[in-house]
């Protein structure tokens, strides 16, 4: 949704938007739970959205704490099967996210790599069976022991309906 229009997966705008094709959500959108994110740019990240970020790269928390996150407004879920679509970065000072429907987790992803690495996505499934309204928290809860840091760098968060 951007000011009250629906871009589809290929950058088109559609209104009104379907019924829970896919929801590729704006950052402007989120609110930050705790510490300070910023946009940086890198080409090498291709798979991002211009509702995330407003060029190839990714957001990221300069902050590097255990608690860092974002969370997204209420969603109104119908019942059924979603996948929740995180993309970004992995490397060396990345953290460990658990992310959550409302207050139950839906999973746990170590963006840990040796290298950097582009284009990694954590997909997890929400399975609600009744409508819900539950907004989706991407919360950063630890590192990988190789990990030099707790840096989340993400260049989307994309809902479909499965």
């Amino acid at each position: 949704k951007n000011q009250n229009k629906w871009i589809d997966p290929a950058g088109n705008i559609i209104q009104p938007p379907p019924p829970w094709v896919n929801l590729d959500y704006l950052w402007t959108d989120m609110t930050i739970v705790q510490g300070t994110w910023v946009y940086y740019a890198d080409t090498l990240q291709t798979d991002w959205s211009i509702n995330w970020i407003p060029a190839a790269g990714a957001n990221y928390n300069t902050t590097s704490a255990i608690g860092d996150g974002i969370v997204t407004k209420a969603i109104n879920f119908p019942s059924g099967n979603y996948q929740i679509d995180i993309s970004g970065e992995g490397y060396s000072n990345r953290g460990i996210i658990t992310v959550y429907a409302g207050t139950e987790i839906i999973g746990t992803f170590d963006w840990y790599t040796s290298a950097v690495t582009y284009n990694i996505h954590a997909l997890f499934t929400f399975s609600p069976t009744i409508n819900t309204t539950k907004a989706i928290k991407i919360i950063v809860t630890g590192k990988n022991a190789s990990s030099g840091a707790y840096i989340l760098s993400s260049s989307w968060l994309k809902i479909t309906q499965t």
